[in-house]
């Protein structure tokens, strides 16, 4: 199902009505102004909650690899700084154009 508004757009219509979003472990963290969290508001924050999650962990650390988060959402692994030439990120163990030692996806290394 194709979302209505990208993480960008949530999060200046957040900043907007003056709501900081934040990440605390997995979670998102809110810290609103009273009045500012109206029903509409509760409402699309938890349906972007994971969109946002990741978007913010991603503006902190930079991005991470594609394929890692793919195998292992609770420990993905930073990516190389350049994209891969499908707009995707990935670590040195998982990169397209470099050599891929074998022995699967069970151990990414960093």
């Amino acid at each position: 199902m194709k979302k209505r508004f990208t993480a960008e757009q949530v999060l200046a219509r957040a900043a907007e009505l003056q709501i900081v979003l934040g990440v605390k472990g997995n979670a998102l963290a809110i810290d609103a102004p009273d009045g500012a969290l109206t029903e509409k508001v509760r409402a699309v924050l938890k349906e972007y909650k994971w969109e946002l999650v990741a978007h913010l962990t991603e503006r902190e650390q930079g991005p991470l690899c594609a394929r890692c988060l793919d195998l292992d959402r609770d420990n993905p692994v930073p990516a190389l700084p350049e994209p891969y030439r499908d707009n995707f990120y990935y670590c040195k163990r998982h990169h397209p154009a470099l050599p891929q030692e074998k022995g699967g996806d069970a151990l990414c290394s960093k």
